[in-house]
């Protein structure tokens, strides 16, 4: 039995005598295959036409189907590629202080990192308080996209007062490896300790636009992360803002020392 949309196509007698519903025996048999490997991460499975005709059911038993594994994670929508299999998500300890790029680096995943815009900005008002800085101070600003193992993870805006990072350009980032850090930057090119920071994490829906860079639908569920970085004499040298397709977890470990950036 196969459901990938690009096998041969075979119909499929439910059992109808028993009491559990449609809808459930089908997500159950599509669960048996994920958990079996006959279907694997980022499979497209067949679309909800072709598992109407394969089960002989409505349209809204399959929809019911395919609603309640996307709901438990098994599933997910992509809008250019239709249903697939969920590809696993990355899931960031938090038990010390590191990049995003050392963090996933470590975790022996693939990391690149796409820049989409970078310029100077001024007189942002919720940016100047984060990094208490006057209204006509010069920022660096840059929008980049976070990609895991080839998929879209994430999509951040990063802000850095341009008096600390003087004639900063894109070319000074690199794609992959550590050089696509910033942290690694600021500390090795400019020379500056960074020695704290605060991070602010909430649960998010995507607004259209993040979530047509993410590759995924309007209202997705993501972690907003907030984090201001401060140097070692405690004044703000970055501020970011993203949001992000990965679990999070944290670990608390009594007298442990910040882990270098």
């Amino acid at each position: 039995m196969y459901f990938k949309d690009d096998d041969t196509f075979k119909k499929f007698e439910l059992n109808r005598e028993m009491p559990i519903p449609l809808y459930y025996q089908i997500a159950q048999l599509i669960r048996e295959e994920i958990k079996s490997g006959e279907l694997k991460p980022g499979d497209k499975i067949l679309t909800e036409e072709k598992l109407q005709e394969k089960f002989d059911v409505s349209r809204a038993t399959v929809r019911k189907a395919i609603s309640d594994l996307v709901n438990d994670g098994l599933l997910e929508k992509k809008p250019s590629k239709g249903t697939i299999v969920s590809v696993p998500k990355v899931e960031e300890k938090m038990y010390g202080v590191m990049s995003f790029t050392n963090a996933t680096l470590k975790s022996n995943k693939s990391l690149k990192t796409k820049i989409i815009e970078f310029k100077e900005i001024t007189n942002n008002p919720e940016v100047c308080e984060k990094l208490q800085i006057d209204k006509n101070e010069k920022v660096n600003y840059i929008k980049r996209v976070r990609y895991i193992d080839g998929e879209p993870i994430a999509v951040e805006d990063w802000y850095a007062p341009s008096k600390f990072l003087p004639d900063l350009t894109i070319d000074q980032f690199a794609e992959n490896g550590i050089g696509q850090s910033s942290y690694y930057l600021i500390q090795n090119v400019y020379n500056i300790k960074l020695s704290s920071i605060h991070d602010i994490m909430s649960a998010v829906a995507l607004e259209q636009n993040e979530a047509k860079i993410l590759d995924t639908f309007k209202g997705t569920p993501a972690l907003l992360r907030q984090r201001i970085t401060y140097n070692e004499n405690n004044i703000p040298i970055v501020y970011s803002c993203g949001r992000y397709l990965i679990k999070i977890s944290i670990d608390f470990h009594a007298n442990k020392d910040i882990e270098q950036f």
